[in-house]
């Protein structure tokens, strides 16, 4: 936290110093209410017509949450890593990154798992929450994760946007999203720590995925065409 402080905490009291408050942003606040955000906001998922496996990308799933925030995360929905010089570089582009919203399900559902795992985990061994030897780590992963996500909530109908509901990014949750893999780690690992077949099959499946989402780590000006003349064909 004391780094955290020295390398970002300029920032803070720049706000505090230019516009009165730590949390000044580009847009006007009406307060937070539900009825900020339309009900599609809330809702919609984007399998319909399968939209979140064909077409992850701007402006597509405007105003809503779900769809933007998962091919965010696994893809680059809002295009700032992405390079089109023609519309045909485009349409590979959005077929490329369906692919990677369609192999991404397996990791997201194993996230969640792990999740939700380690949650029931830690209250179940633990009738007594305060008065006994808590597994730190993990209440730490799961609190972070929490008060990110309560946070994210709050900001993004706190401030609705107007056009096209950009203010769902994931770099916006980064902090949490990068505690992922060892989350998955530790509960993996307690959970089938005996078992070497199911680790093999798993090192496999996760192994194949990195190698299929490869080019989404990168700004796709370069890696184009090797997805438009070997993952596309």
């Amino acid at each position: 936290m004391s780094v955290t402080i020295i390398i970002g905490g300029w920032f803070y009291l720049f706000l505090q110093s230019k516009y009165g408050t730590i949390t000044a942003f580009n847009l006007d606040s009406p307060g937070f209410s539900f009825s900020n955000q339309p009900q599609l906001f809330y809702r919609a998922t984007g399998l319909k017509h399968f939209l979140l496996f064909k077409e992850p990308v701007r402006p597509i799933f405007n105003f809503t949450f779900f769809p933007i925030l998962y091919s965010d995360t696994w893809g680059d929905y809002w295009g700032y890593f992405s390079y089109f010089p023609s519309a045909a570089d485009a349409l590979y582009m959005k077929a490329y990154l369906g692919r990677v919203n369609i192999t991404s399900i397996f990791p997201t559902i194993l996230i969640i798992c792990s999740f939700l795992g380690i949650l029931f985990d830690i209250f179940k061994n633990n009738k007594h929450f305060f008065e006994t030897n808590l597994p730190i780590l993990e209440l730490l992963l799961i609190l972070v994760i929490i008060f990110t996500t309560i946070g994210f909530l709050w900001f993004v109908i706190s401030y609705p946007e107007k056009t096209d509901g950009d203010t769902v990014k994931s770099t916006y949750i980064i902090q949490a999203i990068i505690l992922f893999p060892l989350l998955v780690g530790i509960y993996v690992k307690e959970k089938i720590k005996n078992n070497s077949k199911i680790w093999a099959v798993l090192i496999i499946t996760l192994g194949a995925i990195f190698i299929a989402n490869f080019l989404a780590f990168f700004s796709f000006s370069v890696p184009l065409f090797f997805i438009k003349n070997v993952f596309l064909y």
